[in-house]
């Protein structure tokens, strides 16, 4: 599998935690949830719900904040993810 560098959209997302995840830099219980919460934005993606799409990625986004805090992923990998995180939301704001 070719290495993200910018999710162009939530698959690519799922895609760079694997790949987070794989070298490292995020533990597998953060996995778990990171995965369950973009399976839902999927969701929401592919029927085209921006709101709620928009909604859930800053929902995302809190999510992350406290897996740093409890240091589940790494300070790449908290920050790479927030940075796709925005991009994404920007696109469907």
């Amino acid at each position: 599998m070719k290495p993200i560098e910018k999710a162009e959209n939530v698959a690519d997302l799922q895609a760079l935690v694997e790949q987070l995840f794989d070298k490292g830099e995020i533990d597998r219980k953060a996995v778990h949830q990171l995965t369950v919460h973009l399976k839902v934005v999927s969701h929401f993606e592919d029927k085209q719900f921006g709101d709620k799409i928009v909604k859930h990625l800053r929902d995302y986004k809190s999510l992350l904040g406290r897996m740093q805090e409890k240091t589940l992923l790494s300070e790449n990998a908290y920050n790479t993810l927030i940075a796709n995180t925005d991009a994404l939301i920007e696109e469907w704001e």
